[in-house]
């Protein structure tokens, strides 16, 4: 045999290798996403159980958790996924709030994965049973769930979503899969002053208030979306829930340490929700390399910048912005996580 035969035949050997070898991660990814939709089934029956227990016994109805305001699990059609991006929905809400731009990922091949924070899509009464702690237990569950199945991961999140994603970035020691993260409108502080002392206020008397009600008392543009899609939403504005959440903006504020991976922004300057000055302090106090998406005052967005309404004509851009950011990344090497 000629020393150029014999190469050619090497190499053939080794491209065959090489397809095995991307054939059995394939396999095993493969095997991992399954065994993940089974988890996230699982505990989303176990959920819906606790809810049913938190409930007024004298209500007639029940809502438990609803099938569509359940963890969401989007896989495309291709396969070899490498990558994969999980996001966190607000406060109050369901994945229904991130569910635009995770199908508009999916559709990009990537594997998308939209959890529901424990204490959400369901009632009023079963949202009050919640601290922020276990949201910040389920935000750590929902990751290291997802995470195991990756090499590289995309981290993101909306409001309470967003704020969950800076904790989890400013606290834990091994973040070596996020390749990004993406920010949209995240909660450090309620732009509602005197919102804590009121909620306790309120507590005193009932834990749960109308949406109708609220916007008959702030007229808040924030609460058009709410009422306009009422059954992907808490079905009442919890007042403990409400306590916790500004308890949680006063746990950021310990946070001294700062994350060093890409971040992308993104805002409103219409946000009628969140503290924005806030925001942005803590923003270029804690990360180091992160660019801003904004909407400006004169458009008229809300806080819910992920959600198609006829207040938010800018919601293709944002999608599009934030695929392009992810896209970026996935092919370049980001910078040290750790400043």
């Amino acid at each position: 045999m000629n020393s150029a035969k014999a190469m050619i035949l090497s190499l053939g050997f080794f491209i065959a290798m090489q397809a095995n070898a991307v054939e059995i991660s394939r396999s095993t990814q493969s095997e991992c996403l399954n065994q993940l939709d089974s988890e996230i089934s699982h505990q989303q029956i176990e959920l819906d159980q606790r809810y049913l227990s938190f409930e007024n016994k004298s209500s007639p109805t029940k809502i438990g958790l609803p099938e569509i305001n359940r963890s969401q699990l989007l896989i495309p059609d291709s396969t070899g996924y490498q990558e994969g991006i999980i996001l966190f929905h607000g406060f109050n809400a369901s994945p229904f709030e991130v569910e635009n731009l995770g199908v508009h990922l999916r559709d990009l091949g990537y594997v998308v994965y939209m959890p529901l924070i424990s204490g959400f899509g369901g009632s009023y009464h079963s949202a009050n049973q919640f601290k922020y702690s276990d949201w910040q237990n389920s935000y750590k569950e929902s990751y290291g769930r997802f995470s195991k199945c990756f090499d590289k991961v995309h981290v993101g999140g909306f409001s309470l979503g967003g704020g969950l994603t800076l904790d989890f970035l400013l606290s834990e020691n091994d973040l070596s899969k996020i390749k990004s993260v993406t920010l949209i409108a995240p909660y450090t502080k309620a732009k509602q002053k005197g919102a804590l002392f009121l909620g306790k206020l309120i507590d005193v008397f009932q834990n749960g208030i109308s949406f109708e009600t609220l916007y008959d008392l702030t007229e808040s543009p924030d609460l058009l979306p709410i009422l306009e899609n009422p059954t992907r939403y808490v079905d009442q504005f919890p007042v403990s829930a409400g306590v916790e959440i500004a308890k949680f903006g006063r746990h950021l504020k310990k946070h001294s340490n700062q994350f060093g991976g890409p971040v992308f922004v993104a805002l409103s300057e219409s946000d009628d929700t969140i503290d924005l000055n806030s925001m942005k302090d803590f923003v270029s106090t804690h990360l180091v390399n992160f660019s801003y998406y904004v909407h400006p005052k004169s458009i008229g967005t809300p806080h819910q910048m992920l959600v198609r309404t006829a207040s938010n004509p800018l919601i293709e851009e944002t999608l599009d912005e934030v695929a392009q950011f992810i896209t970026y990344w996935s092919k370049e090497t980001p910078p040290p996580l750790s400043p």
